[in-house]
């Protein structure tokens, strides 16, 4: 054997039994490594046996060898269930895969908590037999914009995917004819946009390609 395969072995087997990844998984490769060694001298060791005509050490290699092999099918298995996932990026020390998964629904919790949230309530259609509503709008959150806390607004809103921003939907109806604005608010920068009056009513918003864009409803010419 060369000096750099000597090298290679050396490294290998370094690697298996140092610890990396949680705690379960070094204890599960090295009780996997332990029975590679007993099935690996079980082979080596039970044939030498049976040619020195050592009867009792030949069946005492056997029992090591298949010991090896009903401790390395456990072994390997745990291997499987404890590794650290692909996309782990840190791992609490000395800690397991369950405590890894607690600490990523953690920092969910966390994130989601400070969300901007928006509740409507009092709803009531907007005129009689309309099946668009007139709410009150209920803000939750870490922020809550100044906007104003009144029935003005409409049982809709949009939130961006990565929460930054939320549209609301503002009633205006100047002129008694239908009308809305949608109101941005940047959760992080802490401001709010309003966009200029939108002729119509608003059936629903959606984030496309980095803008709320609204599906609008309007009334026939000449019917208000």
């Amino acid at each position: 054997m060369s000096r750099s395969d000597m090298r290679g072995a050396w490294t290998g087997w370094r690697s298996a039994l140092s610890p990396a990844g949680t705690r379960s998984n070094t204890i599960a490769r090295r009780f996997f490594v332990a029975a590679g060694l007993m099935v690996l001298g079980g082979i080596l060791l039970a044939p030498a046996a049976m040619l020195l005509e050592l009867e009792s050490t030949e069946w005492a290699f056997i029992i090591v060898f298949w010991f090896g092999i009903v401790l390395a099918v456990p072994a390997f298995v745990a291997i499987l269930v404890t590794r650290p996932g692909a996309g782990d990026d840190h791992k609490p020390e000395g800690g397991d895969t369950w405590s890894a998964i607690g600490l990523r629904l953690e920092k969910m919790t966390e994130r989601n908590s400070g969300m901007l949230r928006a509740f409507f309530d009092d709803c009531a259609e907007i005129r009689m037999g309309s099946r668009f509503q007139l709410c009150r709008l209920r803000l939750e959150g870490s922020w809550i914009p100044s906007v104003p806390n009144d029935e003005g607004w409409q049982n809709i809103s949009a939130t961006s995917p990565d929460g930054r921003f939320v549209a609301l939907v503002r009633w205006d109806t100047g002129g008694n004819g239908p009308g809305f604005r949608i109101l941005a608010v940047d959760c992080r920068d802490h401001t709010v946009q309003t966009t200029e009056r939108i002729f119509g009513c608003c059936e629903s918003l959606a984030w496309r390609d980095g803008v709320f864009v609204p599906t609008i409803w309007q009334p026939p010419a000449g019917v208000r």
